[in-house]
């Protein structure tokens, strides 16, 4: 995971030895986190796993070491977190549809909602288009969720139904650029041409949003920036030299591709 990989970096470069592990689910964070501190590590950086559950250790005060959040704070947490600024590249994302000219916009998201990162992306969604005096449409859900692996055709069914239907938004803005991509095969899929039809905006810039035709306009996240400024963070916890912010928000931009264009 490049996240990770740009943390391990910064942190051998001050001479310290790096653990890797993944979970999947509370549970198993649960358990490595537990392993982790009775094997005596230094510190613990961690992309909090996905869910919710009573007696989850992150949220308690079990953890005798230093602990920092990657990408996304935890609810009920005090734990500090370095995380891009997801808002604000919101607000890049649909600033950039509304000055093309779109009006009629659709938030499109697998059922995450509860992920800070991805709420927040909502958030300027909907702020944007309230203060152009246009009510906010509900997300639209895709996708049964990482566990289910739909075939991407069953995933998309509703996008492409709804979009056959004549109920045609003229701009898509995509939770991450992997929904972006679905997104754009269920436009073709409707018999409809991007962007003539519909223009497509993503989140993250991963580098797959430069190969589909037409190329990806998204919001680019600096991962490497996010996983240095976790390490840092974390040698200064380790050598008790600072207590980081609670949430340290770090910069968007938009990249523009042609995905999108101006209404005519």
């Amino acid at each position: 995971m490049k996240l990770l990989g740009s943390a391990e970096t910064a942190l051998r470069q001050r001479g310290l030895s790096v653990r890797f592990a993944t979970t999947s689910s509370i549970d198993e964070e649960n358990y490595l986190l537990d392993q982790f501190s009775k094997d005596g590590v230094s510190g613990i950086i961690i992309v909090a796993a996905h869910g919710k559950k009573q007696d989850r250790i992150l949220l308690s005060n079990k953890l005798n070491i230093p602990v920092m959040l990657l990408d996304r704070p935890l609810k009920g947490g005090i734990l500090p977190c370095v995380s891009s600024n997801n808002y604000e590249g919101g607000l890049q994302a649909m600033r950039h549809l509304i000055e093309l000219g779109h009006r009629k916009i659709l938030f499109v998201v697998s059922p995450y909602m509860d992920l800070w990162s991805v709420s927040e992306r909502y958030r300027a969604y909907q702020d944007t288009l309230l203060l152009q005096g246009i009510e906010p449409e509900p997300p639209f859900l895709i996708g049964c969720g990482e566990t289910m692996h739909l075939p991407e055709d069953e995933e998309t069914r509703p996008l492409v139904e709804r979009l056959k239907s004549g109920d045609i938004p003229t701009a898509i803005f995509a939770e991450n650029d992997w929904i972006a991509l679905k997104v754009l095969r269920a436009i073709q899929s409707a018999g409809l041409n991007i962007p003539d039809d519909i223009s497509v905006v993503g989140f993250d810039n991963l580098d797959i949003a430069q190969y589909p035709k037409p190329p990806l306009t998204t919001i680019a996240q600096d991962i490497d920036l996010m996983g240095a400024e976790a390490a840092r963070y974390m040698i200064a916890l380790i050598e008790e030299k600072i207590i980081p912010e609670p949430l340290t928000l770090l910069p968007t931009r938009l990249v523009v591709r042609e995905s999108t264009r101006s209404i005519a």
